[in-house]
């Protein structure tokens, strides 16, 4: 099951207006598409500072003759870094843009998550 953290705007906003689902856990298409992963969900600084590092990196295994070993240890490291800490930066800047976190649902897929959430939402109204 995958667990998802659940924000929008406001308290009384969560059905009028689309919640937003965050996936809990490892993103393997943010691992994958790093700096593109973070532009496509407007994280400009994270994506900025996810470049630089790159660069960085780059600079230092170029002057100091970094092995190939090494090169490939280090990115397999960035790989698994970001693909660990994306939905964390997702969820940080939510919170820090006005939304407020409406829950944790649990699923065995988006769908899925979103209609309990729908349906904990509609008993909780009642």
């Amino acid at each position: 099951m995958k667990i998802y953290e659940v924000y929008a705007t406001s308290h009384k906003a969560s059905l009028s207006e689309d919640p937003v689902f965050v996936r809990d856990g490892f993103s393997l298409m943010a691992a994958l598409f790093q700096p593109f992963w973070f532009l496509y969900y407007r994280l400009w600084n994270f994506a900025l500072v996810l470049i630089a590092v790159h660069v960085v990196l780059a600079f230092i295994e170029v002057s100091l003759g970094v092995s190939k070993n090494i090169e490939i240890c280090l990115n397999l490291l960035m790989f698994l870094s970001v693909g660990f800490f994306a939905s964390d930066a997702h969820a940080w800047y939510l919170r820090n843009n006005g939304y407020i976190l409406l829950g944790v649902v649990s699923g065995n897929s988006l769908p899925e998550a979103q209609r309990r959430f729908v349906d904990n939402q509609l008993q909780e109204a009642v």
